[in-house]
């Protein structure tokens, strides 16, 4: 059966035989998502015979996360094939709580009437305490390897003043022997000349960079650094990605995270801008060989930011943002995920 949660698109009842023995289902193939562990006949239907009191059998589930089941017992089998459990036709009620309240019950199809809600409960098995298990709600586990990149480096420029030409409001526009820069891309930061005087970066273009005169000092000819705006600076650790509220996420697609793979590396190459399509290259992980389809394995990696045009840096406002932030990026092929740490740092700001 489907999971309490409203599925008005569902299109095929969620009950695990092959065929149904109601006329409204018959000749539909449904593929058959748990099963009994023992001799079925055609319709999955396991006959058992109580030597005792009670009497114990297996019920093997999917490996789909979010699968639910329920089981029915009657010592008829006619009735046991008259018997669905269908989201889409039960989904009747009030409100939310009745109608997943009805979506949960095993009924006669035939007796379920569109236009009264009351009829579901009316074609529920009788004392389905007695004859119907609870659900039962199938969680997987995923086993998780994070890592993160190691030091920054990168985002101080060094650069040669070959030119200071004064401009509007005691600033002035420098011009060094290294361009073009990327448009805005030293805007709010320093530019230190060759005494060590730090001048506020108000913009930049390609080939020049505005700032703000000290006390009318102007920057000096020479050796000078541009320092980027980051909030990671040059030689400061790389941290790790955020986990801390990915079991809450992934409950809702009833999978559990647990970390209990190889890696944990801190120092994978370091990268200043991931640019689009290149996401392989930087990856270094250590779990791929283990993930298969009864053991899902992710790879998260703390990354610094992505390609220079969506790395939110400058800010959104500036010509080369057009495509936007990007803060991670998944690769369907590889089975990894980069966490953009610098871009998501710059968004929230």
């Amino acid at each position: 059966m489907d999971d309490p949660g409203a599925n008005t698109g569902e299109q095929q009842p969620e009950d695990n035989r092959r065929n149904f023995g109601d006329a409204t289902y018959n000749n539909r193939t449904i593929v058959r998502a748990g099963q009994f562990l023992g001799t079925t006949d055609e319709y999955g239907i396991l006959e058992l015979t109580f030597a005792q009191q009670t009497a114990t059998v297996d019920f093997q589930v999917s490996m789909q996360p979010g699968d639910n089941y329920r089981v029915a017992a009657s010592p008829e089998r006619q009735f046991l094939l008259e018997l669905a459990n269908d989201d889409k036709l039960q989904n009747l009620g009030a409100n939310t709580r009745q109608r997943n309240a009805n979506k949960q019950r095993i009924v006669t199809p035939g007796m379920v009437n569109a236009n009264n809600p009351a009829s579901v409960a009316q074609a529920e098995i009788r004392k389905p305490q007695n004859y119907a298990t609870d659900v039962l709600t199938t969680w997987r586990f995923v086993h998780v390897e994070v890592d993160s990149m190691g030091k920054v480096k990168g985002n101080i420029r060094p650069v040669k003043i070959i030119q200071v030409t004064a401009g509007p409001n005691n600033t002035s526009m420098v011009k060094g022997d290294r361009y073009p820069y990327e448009k805005w891309r030293f805007e709010n930061e320093t530019l230190k000349d060759s005494a060590g005087t730090e001048f506020e970066i108000l913009s930049n273009t390609n080939i020049y960079v505005t700032v703000k005169n000290k006390e009318n000092v102007t920057p000096k000819l020479g050796s000078a650094t541009l320092r980027d705006d980051d909030h990671l600076q040059n030689g400061e650790e790389m941290p790790m990605p955020d986990t801390s509220r990915l079991d809450e996420a992934l409950a809702k697609a009833y999978v559990v995270p647990v970390y209990d793979v190889p890696g944990s590396d801190d120092n994978v190459p370091f990268v200043l801008n991931n640019q689009a399509g290149q996401e392989n290259s930087v990856k270094r992980r250590d779990s791929k060989a283990m993930n298969r389809p009864s053991f899902w394995v992710v790879y998260l990696l703390g990354a610094f930011q992505g390609s220079v045009a969506q790395d939110n840096d400058p800010s959104p406002n500036s010509d080369n943002q057009e495509l936007g932030p990007v803060l991670g990026v998944a690769n369907k092929t590889y089975g990894g995920a980069l966490i953009y740490m610098e871009t998501i740092v710059d968004v929230s700001r």
